[in-house]
């Protein structure tokens, strides 16, 4: 797809106005640019997973070979599935009764930075319509990024502008965490810190966010799926990946390897609460690791043996592996869950008769016949409680 620069010596600005992304109260010039002369940013972090998804067909037409007006009605599906269907809705009613309020923001090659959802909407109205009152888009001009001062500049014009009025729908979650992790790790537009400052974020979010992120492209990576985000977001892995984030932070790199394809397989699965799950095992590693590590090994093994099946075609023997694995660690759950109640159940007894120990009995002749009442009372309850328990071993 070639880019034609657009000379903004050709059009006449049709007012001034403080963009979002200004803490300087500085007016900017906004522009009436005709829609034919723009595309969409294909590097938006709000359709990340869609993206990737294409990329993932071999036989998808690579986006750069694409015409204009192809890769446009493409990214447009992509920006209408992103968005949330009434709120799509509604801003789209709300432009064919009144036009479009609220400015974007392009460079001058036509690069749409901010408000893909508005231009999204006017290119539908005109087809729709025909009216040239939607056949032009209202914008700030930028000059396209040439060092990575302006890339920063641009993309803290993106994020900033996507919370306006008319375009106040935030990220999917997986969405997110991508955005968070090209941002940070990829392009290292920012630091930790200057992100959460520029974004209004506590460092304590940013943290945790790109722990998620940083588990997210592991799992990509171990599944053999490489920036396949677009199968991050099919698993649901904002969920379990939260889940995670202690024991990923708490660990070196050698033995988060060893003990992530426990986890992984979880993510996996396509039923159950698997969020609850890998919570579970997220406290069988921190409280009981003989039967994490035992699980562990019973799930690798469960998982070589289908790979062999694969591999030499053993059909009669082969059967569902994420079924044996789920069941290897739901089993392990439960036993876990005994093996809790257990000790918790010894734990409480021992310490009842270690505060009962306590009780000063010299003391106890000293009391008020009702206070003595009161305490034969609880010695009599207390006797129930014991024999009950006794009755039960």
């Amino acid at each position: 797809m070639k880019n034609k620069e657009i000379d903004i010596k050709d059009y006449t600005p049709i007012r001034k106005e403080i963009p979002d992304w200004e803490d300087e109260r500085t007016l900017y010039d906004v522009y009436r640019i005709p829609i034919n002369e723009l595309y969409y940013n294909e590097n938006n972090g709000r359709i990340a997973t869609w993206i990737s998804e294409y990329k993932s067909d071999k036989n998808a037409t690579p986006l750069e070979e694409l015409s204009r007006d192809k890769f446009n009605e493409l990214i447009e599906t992509f920006v209408q599935k992103a968005n949330n269907k009434e709120s799509f809705k509604r801003t789209k009613e709300d432009i064919l009764k009144k036009g479009q309020i609220k400015p974007g923001v392009i460079l001058t090659d036509g690069r749409v930075v901010s408000g893909n959802r508005r231009f999204t909407i006017l290119r539908q109205l005109y087809r729709e319509t025909q009216s040239e009152k939607f056949a032009n888009f209202d914008c700030f001009v930028l000059p396209v990024p040439k060092n990575e001062n302006d890339n920063r500049y641009i993309k803290k014009i993106e994020r900033k502008t996507q919370f306006a009025v008319d375009e106040k729908v935030d990220y999917d979650a997986v969405e997110r965490l991508v955005d968070i992790y090209d941002t940070i790790e990829i392009q290292q537009l920012w630091s930790k810190s200057d992100y959460a400052k520029t974004f209004n974020l506590s460092l304590k979010d940013v943290d945790k966010m790109l722990s998620k992120a940083k588990i997210m492209i592991d799992f990509l990576n171990y599944k053999g799926m490489p920036n396949g985000y677009h199968y991050a977001r099919k698993v649901k892995i904002d969920g379990t990946s939260q889940e995670l984030v202690s024991i990923y932070d708490s660990v070196d790199k050698s033995e988060w390897n060893r003990i992530r394809p426990i986890f992984y397989n979880c993510i996996d699965e396509n039923k159950g609460d698997k969020t609850r799950k890998i919570r579970e095992l997220v406290k069988m590693y921190k409280h009981n690791i003989d039967q994490f590590n035992q699980t562990l090994n019973d799930v690798v093994s469960a998982d070589m043996s289908q790979d062999l099946n694969k591999v030499f075609g053993n059909r009669e023997n082969s059967v569902d592996g994420n079924a044996i694995v789920s069941n290897i660690v739901s089993e392990s759950i439960a036993l876990n869950k005994k093996e809790s109640a257990r000790k918790k159940n010894i734990r409480i007894l021992s310490e009842t008769l270690s505060k009962i120990g306590t009780v000063d009995k010299d003391f106890l002749q000293y009391l008020s016949e009702e206070e003595k009442n009161e305490i034969k009372e609880i010695l009599g309850s207390l006797e129930m409680q014991i024999k009950e328990i006794k009755e039960r071993l």
